[in-house]
């Protein structure tokens, strides 16, 4: 119903189920949006994200009577006696759609102070930990802000933040405020005994900078959840130069609007993620991160000082936020079409012979069964139930439901099937055959030279769809792929056991070498596992 969202009933259904979404008990239209009528329904202009178009029979007939009634003073219940030829359930889902598409804010609207609380209310959408405008405004007024740094910087900041209406003052040792804003002028030894002051009260501080071209603003630092000064002042970027009175007006403004964002709960805040370099002359922006370095005696205690691994760097980066700092808006994200049809993403070789697979039952036959092989795929990579209409379920579990492990297989000895490269579908439940081979003693050697000895009778490559997990999990992607091969390999160990085989897992392959054979980009499909079986009693160990 709403700019590809899904429809109102299904929304209706979600928000009543999931408990992250909070609908007003009271719902208010939130003051200052701009309603423009179309031919095909109704759209709102002024939220804090895109343009949000409501269309059907319902944004026509249903909603122009709806919103006049919205005003914060009654509960869907009540609304309902207000529209009696109109269900009780229907106008839910209407309030539910209006919820999840930003223009609905927790009753009563209550008087306007000023564009402050309306630039609230139109975005309290992008977070949504506030419930209306009033509550973003007291957590913006309610917290004490300290202002440090060289003059007349501070000063100047501290002006526009009073002027945003933001209780902010002179910095004082200790940090008593809840919020600490420091001006880095480069003095390095300054802004660490400041970081050290803010950890010992357990404040969080805010650096930012200015110079003739460039503005930074970040990082958050906060000793339970970040790095401390000194690790990112290793790397960290500088900005240079004197800046002229133009530039100065715009690092207020910019870092001002940032300390709004963090207090009020409104808006994007890009500090806590690391530092964002604007450049003032073409007005890109880049970000670098900060991450807790190994040697370091407050963040990471070791033997000798070195730059962070890049996997070190990595894991840091996606690490989630500490609860405080998360954001309820973003977990909508999950319903999202798009997101939701991600899921039905089933990879395929339409052009190569297809091999329907039996249900695999428990083997009653000695060695590696055609049978035994498909009730093992099917129970690791496979689809519960056939796949239902309305939803996927799957036999092991996967980030998002994305169903990222991919399972290719090399068949040496299995009875029923060819030698060969075959690849799992899971969609239909069979073998794409991807080529046949002669021997496969020098493919085992050429991929995996650590299971080569063990003439395994069949070798399963497990392969992360790293390109659909990022459509929706962005730079997490690749962590979660890693951790759905964990999950399917112990998924895999637990079920061979039923169908007699022994599983050996490797702990070294060649990527290159897979990525030639099977025609793969490891880059876009990176492998995760590559497992070895055999006929076996069952007990044996896997490692």
């Amino acid at each position: 119903m709403s700019d590809g969202q899904l429809s109102a009933a299904a929304m209706a259904r979600v928000v009543a189920t999931d408990p992250q979404f909070t609908v007003p008990v009271r719902p208010c239209l939130v003051p200052g949006l701009v309603r423009v009528a179309l031919d095909d329904g109704l759209a709102f202009v002024g939220t804090g994200s895109r343009q949000t178009v409501l269309r059907g029979r319902s944004a026509t007939t249903l909603l122009p009577r709806l919103l006049p009634a919205l005003d914060g003073t009654r509960t869907v219940a009540e609304l309902a006696s207000t529209l009696p030829d109109v269900t009780e359930a229907d106008l839910r889902a209407c309030v539910s759609v209006l919820y999840v598409s930003g223009v609905l804010q927790e009753g009563p609207a209550g008087p306007s102070a000023g564009p402050l609380l309306d630039h609230l209310g139109r975005h309290l959408d992008t977070t949504r930990v506030n419930r209306s405008r009033h509550e973003a405004a007291e957590r913006l007024t309610g917290t004490r802000v300290l202002v440090a740094g060289p003059e007349p910087l501070a000063t100047r900041l501290r002006a526009e933040l009073v002027g945003s209406g933001v209780d902010a003052h002179a910095w004082t040792a200790p940090a008593e405020g809840d919020l600490v804003v420091a001006v880095d002028d480069g003095d390095a030894g300054a802004l660490a005994d400041l970081d050290l002051a803010c950890a010992r009260v357990g404040a969080s501080w805010l650096r930012t900078a200015v110079g003739d071209r460039t503005v930074e603003l970040g990082p958050m630092f906060n000793a339970r959840y970040t790095c401390c000064y000194g690790c990112f002042a290793a790397d960290g970027p500088r900005s240079t130069g004197r800046p002229s009175p133009d530039r100065v007006a715009a690092w207020a403004a910019l870092a001002t609007t940032e300390v709004v964002h963090l207090l009020s709960r409104v808006g994007t805040a890009r500090v806590l993620s690391g530092c964002t370099v604007v450049d003032l002359a073409d007005w890109t922006q880049s970000t670098t991160g900060a991450y807790r370095r190994p040697g370091c005696p407050r963040c990471l205690p070791a033997d000798a000082a070195a730059r962070p691994a890049l996997a070190h760097r990595y894991e840091q980066a996606v690490a989630s936020a500490p609860r405080e700092w998360l954001n309820l808006k973003d977990h909508q994200t999950h319903y999202l079409p798009a997101n939701v049809n991600l899921q039905r993403y089933n990879k395929e070789y339409l052009a190569a012979p297809r091999i329907p697979l039996p249900g695999g039952q428990p083997a009653t036959t000695p060695g590696l069964t055609l049978a035994a092989l498909s009730g093992l795929l099917l129970r690791t990579v496979g689809l519960r139930d056939g796949g239902l209409p309305d939803r996927v379920s799957r036999w092991a579990p996967t980030g998002g439901n994305l169903g990222s492990v991919q399972a290719y297989l090399l068949a040496s000895d299995v009875a029923g099937l060819p030698a060969g490269w075959y690849f799992y579908q899971r969609g239909d439940h069979s073998l794409a055959r991807l080529r046949t081979v002669s021997t496969t003693d020098s493919e085992v050697a050429a991929v995996c030279p650590a299971l080569a000895p063990d003439r395994p009778a069949a070798l399963i490559v497990f392969t992360g769809a790293l390109e659909v997990v990022a459509a929706k999990y962005h730079d997490f992607a690749y962590r979660l792929v890693c951790l759905d091969g964990g999950v399917a390999l112990a998924q895999l160990a637990a079920v061979a056991d039923g169908y007699g085989l022994a599983a050996r897992f490797a702990d070294r392959w060649d990527d290159t070498a897979i990525g030639a054979t099977l025609r793969l980009d490891t880059h876009a499909e990176p492998v995760t596992a590559v497992v070895a079986l055999n006929p076996g009693s069952g007990d044996e160990p896997t490692d």
